[in-house]
């Protein structure tokens, strides 16, 4: 990088050189010319070099967890004594803001007008901030910073008191961030369904309505493709009719419950019985459509075993648990 401004100072200055050896035989209007690209010269080229040399290599960053650990008035305060450079963060490259979380807050604490956003980086001057409605994809090997930057973007986004969810697949986010959130106000909420005392959180019960149930159930089982249409379009609806007919029979119906249900049957028959005589309108008809379905009986039992291995994980005693109601 420093190559090419080098070689951009030089071919610029090249045309003033060519014309200041013209100049004892140049009109007035060479003089103005010559002039013009002086100033340019140095508006443009001269305040990018300085800007480069005024740079230093960032220090090593804190970890992740020492971060979390800092108040945002610390962190902010440790984030100054940093930075002897005004501007300095503003021109970090995308290595700099990967490997040096500390740095990353200082450009978020330096643009701070992009409080509706979450801070995503800087092009050519400019930052870049992706908004609620927006989405960005942080893409790394590991080591690179991956975690240490949605740290950082987290305790950023905590600092504006809103509400956020964090999808910690490891899970290792909510051990680092968990006290400093707290710290600052927060009831931070923790589902884990693979682990015994987690919050629980029973999605059905957000369900009021028909529409609802259908959206959540084409969201459980999406469709492959063309040539399979008729075997999940038959599926959403056998899992559909078997949430309304529950919810029918008692107030609180949980996933668990409806593989219980589900697995209660000997045979297709029974269950398309049992359907057609529900409580719930919706559960009736389509169990009366699906009896069309079920006369291609290799079909049918297709769709069941696929079901009942879907739902398999439903069985285990710490997920029951946790999908069971919600706290």
């Amino acid at each position: 990088m420093n190559f090419i401004r080098v070689l951009w100072v030089i071919l610029a200055l090249f045309p003033t050189l060519v014309a200041a050896a013209e100049l004892p035989k140049a009109r007035d209007g060479s003089l103005v010319w010559i002039l013009l690209v002086v100033v340019a010269l140095a508006y443009f080229g001269l305040p990018m070099l300085a800007r480069n040399a005024r740079n230093k290599p960032l220090q090593k960053a804190l970890s992740e967890t020492e971060l979390a650990k800092m108040t945002p008035s610390e962190r902010r305060t440790y984030i100054a004594e940093r930075e002897n450079t005004k501007g300095a963060a503003a021109v970090m490259s995308k290595q700099d803001m990967l490997s040096d979380p500390i740095s990353t807050m200082g450009v978020i604490e330096k643009l701070n007008h992009h409080n509706n956003g979450v801070f995503a980086g800087v092009l050519r001057g400019s930052s870049l901030s992706a908004s609620v409605e927006d989405r960005a994809c942080i893409i790394g090997p590991p080591g690179t910073g991956k975690t240490a930057f949605l740290v950082n973007q987290l305790l950023a986004w905590a600092e504006t008191k809103r509400s956020f969810i964090c999808l910690d697949i490891k899970p290792e986010i909510y051990g680092i961030t968990r006290h400093s959130l707290e710290s600052i106000g927060y009831k931070v909420i923790a589902f884990n369904p693979t682990e015994s005392g987690t919050w629980r959180y029973n999605p059905l019960d957000d369900l009021d309505s028909i529409e609802s149930i259908g959206e959540l159930v084409s969201n459980m089982i999406a469709n492959s493709g063309e040539e399979n249409a008729v075997f999940f379009e038959s599926a959403r609806d056998l899992l559909d009719a078997m949430i309304n007919h529950l919810k029918a029979e008692k107030p609180s119906v949980s996933l668990p419950d409806v593989r219980d249900f589900l697995t209660a049957f000997d045979s297709p028959d029974e269950l398309l019985d049992a359907l057609r005589a529900s409580k719930d309108a919706q559960a009736r008809e389509i169990a009366a459509e699906l009896r069309m379905v079920a006369k291609n009986e290799r079909l049918f039992g297709s769709i069941l075993a696929s079901m009942r291995a879907g739902m398999k994980f439903l069985r285990y005693p710490a997920i029951k648990a946790a999908l069971s109601e919600s706290d």
